[in-house]
């Protein structure tokens, strides 16, 4: 069975309690699959990785347009599924690695959180990603 964005939007917007709007700029620094707005400041990205060879760049994109916006909160969900090609191995890692250094260089504004639909450690991945959008301070309620 084929994946598009949209369906694993649609399973993570009713998992996760949120409003995915699909697309979302970066003000030059590239786009979202999608964007969910929580409160005047907090932004949860997704990125939904299919054909993308280097997914540690969906990640890395955030760095400076975060940095352009001291007064922002963003976690980002990067998506990965039996669709994507690049689930496993380095460049996977690397995209982990990233959002765990722009955790700790943007503390309290950034969190990096992983799902791998429709693989085991889904709903363990879930629950972390609750945890740390509540950490983030996004009032899940709000919507």
């Amino acid at each position: 069975m084929g994946f598009s964005v949209d369906d694993p939007m649609d399973v993570l917007q009713r998992g996760l309690g949120l409003s995915f709007t699909p697309g979302g700029t970066l003000s030059g620094w590239g786009t979202a699959d999608g964007v969910a707005h929580i409160g005047t400041t907090g932004i949860v990205y997704l990125e939904v990785e299919q054909g993308q060879q280097h997914p540690d760049t969906n990640v890395l994109k955030y760095w400076p347009w975060i940095e352009e916006r001291p007064d922002v909160r963003v976690t980002l969900i990067q998506v990965f599924g039996p669709w994507s090609s690049k689930r496993r191995g380095n460049r996977s890692e690397l995209a982990k690695w990233v959002g765990a250094r722009m955790e700790a260089s943007l503390p309290g504004r950034f969190r990096y959180c992983r799902l791998d639909l429709g693989f085991a450690e889904f709903d363990d991945q879930r629950s972390m990603t609750m945890n740390a959008l509540t950490a983030m301070g996004h009032d899940l309620q709000e919507h």
